[in-house]
């Protein structure tokens, strides 16, 4: 095992020890730090995306976002979280095209069909007014 692999391992075994202790303060510094080591590592990229995913930061989500999908453009579910993260951000049109996306990566999804109707809501409503 190298160097890197074994860094990339014990930061994800340490952020996942504090996550199961509900502490992701803790959980997201150790995350970072491992970035700051291995800033190229998607296993780590898409940890700090998760709890600012599952914190509703979408502030911070949304810095993640290009990286994100960059390296998982067929990834129907990251396509989801991302949509929901602009959609909150009132980015209406990446949303309506990454809902699309996820979609047509899984038609079977619930959750993006619903999450785009909701959209489609919100935008008819906000032209009428």
């Amino acid at each position: 095992m190298g160097a890197t692999t074994q860094r990339q391992n014990i930061a994800e075994a340490a952020a996942n020890i504090y996550k199961s202790f509900g502490d992701t303060v803790t959980a997201l510094e150790i995350v970072k730090k491992g970035r700051k080591v291995l800033p190229n590592d998607k296993s780590l990229l898409l940890d700090e995306a998760n709890i600012y995913n599952n914190k509703k930061d979408y502030l911070s989500l949304v810095n993640l976002l290009p990286a994100l999908l960059d390296i998982n453009t067929t990834n129907a579910d990251i396509s989801f979280v991302a949509a929901n993260c602009y959609d909150h951000l009132n980015q209406y049109d990446k949303a309506e095209s990454l809902y699309l996306h996820a979609i047509e990566l899984n038609s079977s999804a619930y959750g993006p069909v619903f999450e785009l109707g909701l959209l489609y809501f919100k935008r008819s409503g906000i032209k009428q007014e």
